[in-house]
């Protein structure tokens, strides 16, 4: 699997992982332990899967929102046309339909905040 990604140089934001082939949704991308994997794919534990069709030569990145609830702010670096610029680290920040397609990716300690949150509405 460590043949199918490459890491190089991404612009301002330093280094990025890339896609050496293309990658169907859902399907396994890599083992990742420590550092930041740099939102078109999924994190769930240390296994990192497609969250749409990755195509050959893309970024490879994941929407670090689905494992943070503390509501910090950081500068965004993604370079996307629609991005604000600004990233709140937070689950719950982000749009309820993003939540619900998140959740059954999400960890345990968000799946029950979730639910703690959702009974008082």
């Amino acid at each position: 699997m460590i043949g199918d990604i490459e890491v190089r140089p991404a612009g301002r934001k330093g280094q990025g992982v890339f896609a050496r082939r293309a990658f169907r949704k859902r399907e396994f991308i890599l083992r990742r332990r420590h550092g930041r994997v740099v939102p078109n794919a999924m994190r769930s534990g240390v296994k990192v899967f497609a969250w749409r069709a990755v195509r050959r030569g893309e970024e490879i990145t994941i929407d670090y929102r689905l494992n943070a609830c503390g509501g910090e702010r950081t500068k965004c670096l993604c370079g996307a046309r629609s991005c604000t610029g600004t990233l709140v680290n937070s689950f719950f920040a982000l749009s309820p339909a993003r939540q619900r397609a998140y959740l059954p990716y999400a960890p345990a300690f968000i799946r029950r905040e979730h639910r703690r949150r959702s009974a008082t509405v």
